[in-house]
């Protein structure tokens, strides 16, 4: 087994690159729009005996703006939230001093437990909390026989 020189500092490296990078930009063209990033909305995920229930948070989205699937035995939600400017900001290329609200696509992926029911699959968005339901399949009762010895 050979062993290489261990350097504790290596990735330091590529974050000054990226860092020296930024700085030299010209930071009052970034917009939100021009940001291009996929945003994670928090969510929560828990399982009953009877069904697995994920909450997400999503204010300000409406139920046209998400989509919830199951893909390859995740569940899938995904959408997208539109920058909305404030009344009064008219203004073609306003000036952002702060940008903390989430906006533009977002996209979430939660591995599901064996034995789920996909076709049973509920969703509701009320009050900025999209509650996703996907129930258990019912266990079958074990088969039982009996055995012959000769």
């Amino acid at each position: 087994m050979g062993y290489g020189k261990w350097d504790p500092w290596g990735g330091l490296d590529e974050v000054r690159s990226h860092l020296e990078r930024l700085a030299g930009e010209d930071r009052t063209r970034l917009t939100p729009e021009s940001c291009g990033y996929v945003w994670a909305p928090p969510a929560d995920m828990l399982e009953t005996s009877q069904s697995v229930i994920v909450q997400v948070e999503l204010p300000g989205i409406t139920a046209d703006q998400v989509l919830v699937e199951i893909v390859d035995g995740d569940l899938l939600v995904r959408g997208e939230r539109p920058c909305q400017r404030p009344a009064g900001a008219d203004e073609p290329e306003p000036t952002h001093h702060l940008i903390e609200r989430a906006h533009g696509i977002f996209a979430r992926r939660f591995p599901l437990p064996p034995g789920v029911a996909a076709d049973g699959i509920t969703a509701r968005l009320k009050d900025g909390l999209l509650t996703i339901v996907v129930p258990k399949r019912r266990a079958k009762a074990p088969y039982r026989f009996s055995l012959v010895v000769e």
